[in-house]
């Protein structure tokens, strides 16, 4: 027992000062899963069987989509002008439903009070405004209920009107339960159902052809890895004092000097540098400072894999970026 309140106490101790480490933001690309500048430039031509307003919906969205804070897509009303035509048809749009009962207490009529030997056969009327027992078994009710769910499928081809190839076909679905019984106030529509799978389906399709950004925190390392002098220490306080402020700018100048005193021989330093330098954007210089701290690593007591991380992620995110950089030209 004194193990495990020993154990407890030390992954408790272990979060907070996780929560404690001063962290940098940091801003990952995400490429599309089709890579072609061309379906910025487009235009819904048709989709057939569309009872939910997919079209509509895909144009709103389409029109609404934002990368990076800056408009991604120019839509157009007709296909002269676009560099893309997406037309497509609903598969099917399929309501199933389940007819059930549900129980529900009655507190308004009791069969039994406290005191009473017997159980009646058919319950009583409790008045609310006289003082009775305690009830000990309420009646109860069986309401209507029906379950319903929603299956919406809808297949969708984009393609390149500079030469007629097509640069997607995929049939995409969405699906939902919905649940109402007849004491409810407030129930889901059929139709506002469609809607919310017509956004899942036009939600996929754009996630497909569209660049995205996220945001992340990461830990910085505090563990020094090597001697510094007084004069030294007190710059890198310094530094991490600037990185909890957010002045990534003042701490990557604090962190060069030291960097260039001490030769480029700590992995601490090297990986805060290169972690700044991510977050204010050089990725490449960033992704060279991480190489090093990694093969400066002489310390297996800091946190050796946060600098391998580094390392792989910034790899990923130059080549995600050399993939994405002709669809974010202007």
């Amino acid at each position: 027992m004194r193990y495990l309140i020993q154990s407890i106490i030390f992954v408790f101790i272990a979060i907070l000062l996780s929560a404690c480490t001063p962290k940098v933001m940091i801003k990952k690309a995400y490429a599309p899963q089709i890579l072609n500048k061309n379906t910025k430039d487009i235009a819904i031509e048709y989709i057939s069987n569309d009872s939910v307003d997919l079209a509509k919906i895909l144009q709103q969205k389409l029109n609404n989509t934002y990368v990076d804070g800056i408009k991604y897509y120019n839509v157009y009303n007709n296909t002269y002008q676009a560099k893309s035509i997406l037309n497509g048809q609903i598969d099917y749009n399929r309501v199933a439903q389940e007819h059930y009962d549900k129980k529900q207490t009655n507190r308004d009529y009791c069969f039994q009070f406290k005191g009473e030997k017997y159980q009646r056969r058919y319950p009583v009327l409790i008045n609310h405004r006289i003082k009775h027992p305690i009830c000990l078994k309420y009646d109860t009710d069986l309401i209507p209920c029906i379950k319903k769910h929603h299956d919406l499928q809808a297949s969708l081809k984009l393609i390149d009107k500079q030469n007629s190839s097509i640069i997607l076909l995929k049939t995409y679905s969405a699906s939902s339960t919905t649940q109402h019984c007849a004491n409810d106030k407030n129930y889901s529509s059929d139709e506002s159902q469609n809607k919310i799978l017509a956004n899942k389906i036009a939600n996929q399709f754009i996630s497909d052809i569209t660049p995205s950004y996220g945001y992340y925190k990461i830990d910085i390392i505090e563990a020094l890895d090597i001697s510094l002098n007084q004069s030294q220490k007190t710059s890198f306080t310094q530094a991490i004092k600037a990185i909890e402020n957010s002045n990534l700018s003042y701490a990557k100048t604090i962190l060069e000097t030291l960097d260039s005193q001490l030769n480029h021989t700590s992995s601490t330093i090297l990986y805060n540098l290169a972690l700044v330098n991510e977050s204010l954007g050089n990725i490449y210089s960033a992704n060279k400072l991480y190489s090093l701290a990694a093969k400066s690593i002489n310390n297996k007591q800091i946190k050796v894999d946060l600098i391998y991380q580094g390392l792989n992620r910034t790899n990923e995110q130059i080549s995600t970026t050399q993939a994405i950089s002709p669809l974010m030209a202007h």
